[in-house]
Formats: structure tokens, sequence, C-alpha cells
């Protein structure tokens, strides 16, 4: 039986682990789709298309819901049938000498005949529109000369819920202001905060009585009444009263010119935010409505806005009474109370004609949701998007860890056994089924080969074995050295002194060998080195080196035990050169060496005597 000792070569670069390899693999293939996940949600704008998409649907809810306001608003506002009704009640009372345009606005008993017959006509009025109030305010001369303070006659009449089935006796009805004996007349119950007049520039009262009288009184009433309308830039409250509202009003003109007057509607707050629910703008209730004057600056980027009501439950919108600045950003307005980051949209209401004296006041309705809840659905889905790129990356890199394990699994273990079958030939590797139709036919085919190499190899030793003289050999390849059992012993080497040689330092081993125990050279270039026994005996051995190109193997040698031949040989040049009876140089053997000594060595001669004797 015949052994190989094999040594790897330090530093040959190492190659990747089946492992490593797939999990690289697999590991590149997850950095491809991260990237093109991350790319198609970036190209797409998913975060700004849906910030984008959430102000498109506040912007439909604001014009949706102004439509609904502008309607209600222009019908509160059409009050000329009433006008003219109002004006031919005066005219007859004037003609019937129960009012004088002089005192009409004196006191509520010289206007008392014009207050009881306009009564009837302005509740029939307040019951056909959709408002919580009506009101009919005397005055026939300049406001800018009367007194502050001074009382005005005044019908004032308040529905609570105009969208209630009214009362055949009026009890849904109350009276704000209004004479005493119009109240006592008329059956209808008074407000908290009744009173028989009304007080010029009292509060609340100079929004919607001065900016429409003195218009047109001042104007000559060169236009027709409605053209005077005025809405009130501000909300209100009547003296002791508690409801906040805001009202349209216009003068009443005779055909003569004469101004005596303002007729007007009223919107409570509590009823104008029923019909414009913040809520619709925001789940959450966090929406804002505001029915405000805009003023565009220049440049168009910037617009001013004095709030003049708002429906909210926004503590920080509700009370505002400031001019706010609104910053036009993509298509919608940024504006901030308190550090509080808005957004909004704002569509225009058509209020006046364009040649009305208050065509300058831009009414608009507001839409504002603070920006961190308008936008909270599109941040929520990029952190979703966020969150789903990081995890698939998390779940792919455990994923691609785990496949790469269990594909790597049966190939490492083929590869362990086969390192094992190589560090200790003891026969055929027994190579264990993967499951893998591929490996299986590999394991199957070293096995096969392995069992080859086997029977030519022992084939080949027992040839060896058989033969009448020893052999031993060996080969070298770039990075082993292999050698059968015998060949150290040979050669007097010990095997594991050699075990652990490098080609270079084998070749260094056989040199010194050489140089040690030459013997003599071979007409065909081999070598014989004579090698000392421990028994004293001499082994001779016959070494023949051969060098291969192109092929992995770059040097095979054979050692051969030639013991028997050299000392066959030296026998029989005994025999040759020397007497078998006297042991002396036979005639040839004398003539070779005295030619050999006289031709190339006469040097070692010096003085030298023949002496001859004949037996």
């Amino acid at each position: 039986m015949r052994s190989r000792h094999t040594h790897e070569l330090k530093g040959k670069q190492k190659g990747r682990s089946i492992f490593g390899t797939i999990f690289i693999s697999l590991l590149a293939v997850l950095a491809v789709e991260i990237f093109l996940l991350t790319f198609s949600i970036y190209a797409t704008r998913v975060g700004p298309q849906l910030n984008e998409n959430a102000e498109n649907i506040l912007a439909m809810q604001v014009d949706n819901r102004s439509r609904y306001l502008q309607g209600m608003l222009n019908d509160a506002q059409e009050l000329t049938s009433l006008s003219d009704t109002l004006n031919d009640l005066t005219q007859q009372l004037l003609g019937e000498g129960q009012i004088r345009l002089d005192t009409l606005d004196s006191s509520s008993e010289a206007a008392y005949p014009l207050l009881e017959a306009a009564t009837p006509e302005l509740i029939s009025t307040l019951r056909s529109k959709s408002v919580n109030g009506i009101f009919l305010i005397l005055n026939t001369h300049d406001l800018d000369q009367r007194e502050s303070d001074t009382r005005l006659p005044v019908v004032y009449l308040r529905d609570l819920d105009p969208d209630a089935a009214p009362s055949q006796r009026n009890a849904d009805l109350m009276f704000v202001r209004a004479p005493a004996r119009l109240v006592q007349n008329m059956s209808i119950a008074t407000d908290n905060s009744w009173e028989p007049s009304i007080r010029y520039r009292a509060l609340g009262n100079r929004g919607f009585l001065y900016p429409p009288f003195e218009a047109a009184y001042k104007d000559n009433s060169s236009l027709d009444a409605a053209q005077y309308g005025h809405w009130t830039t501000r909300s209100y409250v009547i003296t002791g009263d508690t409801h906040e509202a805001i009202s349209y009003s216009q003068p009443l003109i005779l055909p003569d010119g004469t101004v005596y007057g303002v007729l007007g509607v009223e919107f409570l707050a509590d009823y104008l935010r029923e019909n414009l629910p913040c809520g619709e703008l925001q789940n959450d209730g966090s929406g804002t409505y505001f029915l405000a004057l805009i003023q565009a600056e220049k440049g168009a980027s910037t617009v001013s806005v004095d709030p003049v009501f708002s429906s909210t439950r926004d503590e920080l919108l509700r009370n505002t009474d400031e001019t706010l600045q609104f910053r036009s950003v993509n298509l919608s307005y940024q504006f901030s109370v308190d550090h509080t980051a808005y957004t909004s949209t704002l569509t225009k209401l058509e209020l006046y004609s364009r040649n009305a004296p208050f065509s300058g006041e831009q009414w608009a309705l507001i839409g504002a949701v603070p920006a961190s809840k308008l936008y909270a659905f599109a941040q929520k889905v990029q952190q979703l998007l966020f969150l789903t790129v990081l995890m698939t990356l998390i779940a792919g890199f455990l994923f691609s860890w785990i496949v790469s394990g269990r594909l790597a699994k049966p190939i490492a273990k083929l590869s362990d056994e086969v390192a094992a079958a190589k560090k200790a030939p003891v026969g055929i590797p027994h190579l264990s089924a993967s499951g893998i139709t591929e490996l299986d036919q590999f394991a199957t085919a070293i096995t096969q080969l392995s069992k080859d190499v086997l029977d030519s190899s022992t084939r080949f030793l027992r040839i060896m074995e058989m033969a009448s003289v020893e052999l031993g050999g060996y080969e070298l390849r770039q990075d082993s050295v292999y050698a059968t059992d015998n060949f150290y012993p040979m050669l007097g080497l010990a095997p594991e002194d050699t075990a652990s040689m490098t080609p270079k330092q084998f070749r260094a081993m056989l040199d010194e060998l050489v140089q040690a125990h030459l013997y003599r050279v071979t007409t065909d270039g081999g070598k014989i080195l004579s090698i000392p026994q421990p028994d004293g005996s001499v082994h001779y051995i016959s070494t023949h080196i051969t060098r291969i190109r192109g092929e992995e193997a770059s040097e095979v040698g054979l050692a051969e035990d030639t013991t028997a031949t050299v000392l066959e040989q030296l026998r029989i040049e005994h025999e040759r050169d020397y007497d078998s009876l006297t042991g002396l140089y036979s005639r040839q053997a004398f003539a070779r060496v005295c030619n050999a000594l006289f031709d190339e060595q006469p040097e070692k001669l010096g003085c030298a005597a023949l002496l001859m004797m004949d037996l």
C-alpha cells in the first residue's frame, strides 16, 4: 500500500464561497428592486401628487359651497319688490297726510303709521327668504349732521330658525326693535334685548345704516336703490343682544329721489355656520370657513384678507379679527396664525354689480385647513412607502441569507466530504445524496472517477510490487509534491521529514542528496546514488527525471534499486582487472592505469621505479 503527501502553497488566492456567491447575487437583485421601487415612487411624485389632490379636493369643496352661499346671499339681497311696496305705502300715507317727511325720523309716534303698514310686508318677505331677520329704519336727514345716540324709528324682526315651518300666529318671530304699541297690536313676542327704537351710531348700528344711506343721499339718488346695497364688513351684535350677525341693507328712495331710510335683512352667525359646515373640509373638524373681504396686492402673490365671519372649531381662528396675509403657493394659499401654518383656497363671490358704489369690496369664501392635517394622508402614505421600502430591504436581506444558506448547504456538505476524503484517502469516498439532481450526478461522477483511479493505481502498484526490482517515484506540480511511500526510504530519508515540503524545498533536498551520494552518471543522463544502509551495506539507487511542459505536472522522477546490477558489474570488472591468484592488476588493467597516469595526470607520477618479477 502506498500513500501520497501533498503541500498547498501559502498565499494562494482564496475563491469566494458558494454561500457568498449566492448571497451577493441575491443582494444585487434586491438592490435593483429597491432602486426601481424608490425610483418609481420618486418618478410618480406620489407625495406631491397626493398633496395636490388634497388641495384640489379642498378647492372643489369650497367652490361647491361658494355656489350655494352665492345663491343664498343673492336671494337675500333681492329686496326690490319689497322696496317698491314700501315706497307705495309711504307715498300713500304722505298723500293722506298721516306722515310727513320732515318729521318722519323724529320719533316712533310720527313714523308709526308707516311702521304699522310696513310690518306685514316685512313679515311676508321674512317668511319667503332663508334669513334670520329683517329691518326697516327711517331717516330723512344727513347722518353726518345727526348727533350721536339719537334715536330712530325702526321695525326689526327676527326668526331664529327660518328653515322650520312658519307659525300661523307668528309665534316663532320676535321683535328686536319696534314701538311698544306695534308690539301690542301685532301680538309678537319681544327679544331679551328689545327696545322701542334704535340708536344712531350705537354698537353695530353704523355698519348697516350709514354706508347705504349716505351713499345714496350724497349721490342724490342717481342710481337704483339696489345699486347702493351694502353688506356689513364686520359681524355685529345689537346692543343688549347675544346673537352675532351680518346684514345686507339698501336705501329706501322715493320716485322724486328722496332717501327716507334703509331696508335690510340679517343672517345670524349660528345659522351661517349651519350652512357653512366646517366639518366637510376635514373629517376631524379642523377646517375653517371664512366669509371675508380680500384685496390682492402687487404681483398677486400676496392677498390681504379681512375676516367678516368664520365657521370653525379652531380656537386660533375663531376669534381672529386681524388682517391675514395669504401667500399664493401653487394651487392654494398659505398663511400662519400663532406659528401654525394653514393651507387655504378662496372663491370670489359676486355680490355687487360693477357700477355699484361698493363694487370695490371684493368678497370671497375661504376654506382653510391646518397644513399638517391637510397633508397628513400624503405624509402617512409617504411614511408607509418608506416603511415598505425599508421592510422590503430587511425582509429581502433575511430571505437572501436564508435562501443562500439553504442553497449552499448541500454544496458545502459535498465540498466538506470531498475535502475529508482528500485528507484521508483510505478508499473510495462516500458522498451523501443532496436531493439536487445536478449535485447528485456530480457526486456520482466523483465517486466513479475515484473508483476508476483507485482501480488503475491498484493494478499499477501490483505490477510494481511484482517487479524484480524495487521502484519508487514522485511527481512535482506547481503547488504540491506527490511521492510513493517507499520513495523516501529508498533514499535513506524518513517520510515524516519530507511530508510538508514545497516543490522548491523538494528539489533542494534532491540536489543535496545527489551531491552527497552521487556514485556515477549513466550514459542516458541518469544518476546512480550510493545510499548507506544501517547495517553497513550500500544500496545503489538509479534516478531518472523527466520534465513535462504544457501539463499541470511539471516534473516526474523515478527511483530504481539497482544494487544487484551494480554489484554484478563491479564483480565482473574486478575479475577483469585483477589476477584471481595474486590479486594484482592484470596486464591489460596495468597498461590502462599507466596510460591514464602518463597521459592524463603526469604530475602525480613524480619520480617512479618499475619492478618486474616473473613467477
